[in-house]
């Protein structure tokens, strides 16, 4: 009967020494594996976070992006600075065709000068030319003025072309035209009114200009 009790005391303590083993210091350095199963499961439970975010705010974000698109114009119409740009634009041959046609005739008269003084100094490069009549210089200037006054009266398509005719009513350039500076000056209030009335997105003046 000791036997039994002693045997089953050293069966007891064998057992406390092998929980006080794993529940010791040494437990720290178990690792203790559970089954995958187990694993799966505990990690199921866990909340899991969308890179989309909840419902309610992919929700909402659609309904922001539906609005968006229902805000742009319909395929093949222009916005309002769009149908702006365009009117802009034909303003804008007509301008350079102005501008053209005063610089030729500006070229065309320093061309006479040119060859003029050519000759009268005897140079080489005079006699590559026929002889100048200083009565062609004047029909060269009515022309060169004409072309001048029509640019002058000609609608302005951005600040730059506004400033220009500003500058020549400033500086009397207009003088010797036959213009009178009342109408210069109407024509450059249109202009003001125009581009007012009628504005571009910055990006959009930039490339213009």
């Amino acid at each position: 009967m000791d036997k039994l009790s002693h045997g089953s005391s050293n069966v007891g303590n064998h057992l406390s020494e092998g929980f006080g083993y794993l529940c010791g210091s040494s437990l720290h350095g178990a690792i203790v594996k559970f089954p995958f199963s187990v694993s799966r499961r505990v990690h199921s439970r866990k909340p899991r976070n969308s890179v989309s975010g909840t419902p309610e705010e992919r929700a909402t974000l659609q309904e922001m992006v539906a609005e968006e698109i229902d805000a742009r114009p319909p395929a093949g119409s222009l916005s309002t600075t769009g149908k702006n740009g365009h009117l802009r634009e034909q303003r804008h041959e007509v301008w350079r065709a102005a501008v053209a046609a005063t610089r030729y005739w500006m070229a065309r008269l320093d061309l006479h000068d040119a060859i003029s003084w050519a000759q009268q100094m005897e140079a080489p490069e005079g006699r590559a030319h026929p002889a100048i009549n200083d009565e062609d210089r004047y029909p060269l200037v009515e022309k060169w003025r004409a072309a001048f006054v029509k640019q002058l009266l000609t609608p302005a398509w951005d600040a730059a072309s506004v400033a220009w005719k500003q500058n020549a009513l400033a500086r009397g350039k207009y003088e010797y035209t036959g213009l009178k500076p009342d109408r210069l000056k109407h024509a450059i209030a249109d202009d003001l009114a125009f581009l007012a009335a009628h504005p571009v997105r910055r990006s959009n003046r930039r490339r213009q200009e």
